[in-house]
């Protein structure tokens, strides 16, 4: 029990009940508040000591049960710190900011791709000169930071890197007229309002949206139908949606690679990359 164990079997309060109590109120400031130093401790426990035996008889406070003696400590001891000064609050200690490690293209990021991509071409076109390596590698990475942040990139799934990469790839050796013995067919398309109107799927979800004159969409997508309107804003695609969805009617996906036949759009919400096919 709390303050309330090994008294004499007086009717009074002795020196050796005065003393356990004394003893164990000391041994609770230690305990739970450490910050106290021993004259502090001492201080409160006198005065503790002093109001407990003043305002309590022996019998009465024995006959408490620990919840009652539990808030007698705690009213007493607070009050008795008021009293003396002694700031029972613990104030934490500032704690050092812990700058989260940014999502960027870092040097040696950049240093590994390139070292990556310069070996893939020796094994794929063996005729390449170091020089020409060099230039397609430099000119390859420099494209893909320039267009994709380090999360949009890293957010594409495998199938999707490889295309993005394939294209930059083939763009960096037209660009630089670098003959490496195949024929580089570079699409320049990019996405309007008029070459995404169509219809479209997600052959992994089998989800389906139509794109339609007009600005209004339908998507199919788990068996349930939806509609809105669309339109496109640079390299942005939002969908509003008739009736709200988690909350939001409006849905907003970055563009991330087009071609006529197929197209990869990243929510910006979610940051989940899909790549959807036309329907012909």
């Amino acid at each position: 029990m709390l303050f309330n164990s090994a008294y004499a079997q007086t009717a009074s309060w002795t020196k050796f009940d005065r003393d356990n109590i004394y003893s164990d109120v000391y041994a609770y400031l230690g305990t739970n508040y450490k910050q106290l130093t021993n004259d502090q401790r001492e201080t409160i426990s006198l005065c503790f000591l002093d109001e407990v035996t003043s305002k309590y008889t022996k019998e009465s406070y024995q006959a408490k049960i620990e919840i009652e003696l539990k808030r007698i400590r705690n009213s007493v001891i607070d009050q008795c710190a008021k009293n003396h000064g002694v700031n029972l609050t613990v104030a934490p200690e500032p704690k050092a900011d812990t700058p989260k490690q940014a999502k960027v293209w870092t040097k040696k990021g950049k240093d590994e791709m390139f070292n990556s991509w310069y070996a893939y071409l020796g094994k794929r076109w063996k005729q390449l000169t170091a020089e020409q390596k060099q230039t397609i590698s430099l000119c390859a990475i420099n494209e893909l930071v320039s267009k994709y942040s380090y999360e949009e990139y890293a957010n594409l799934m495998e199938a999707e890197k490889n295309k993005v990469l394939d294209a930059i790839q083939n763009s960096c050796i037209s660009t630089n007229n670098i003959d490496t013995g195949v024929q580089v067919v570079v699409d320049n398309s990019k996405p309007t309002m008029a070459n995404l109107k169509g219809h479209w799927k997600d052959y992994e979800d089998f989800s389906e949206f139509w794109l339609n004159d007009g600005n209004s969409f339908t998507m199919l997508s788990g068996g349930s139908r939806k509609n809105g309107t669309w339109s496109l804003s640079g390299n942005t695609l939002t969908l509003s949606f008739d009736r709200a969805l988690l909350g939001s009617k409006e849905r907003n996906y970055k563009i991330l690679m087009y071609t006529p036949d197929k197209f990869v759009y990243q929510s910006l919400r979610s940051m989940k990359a899909t790549t959807v096919e036309r329907v012909k």
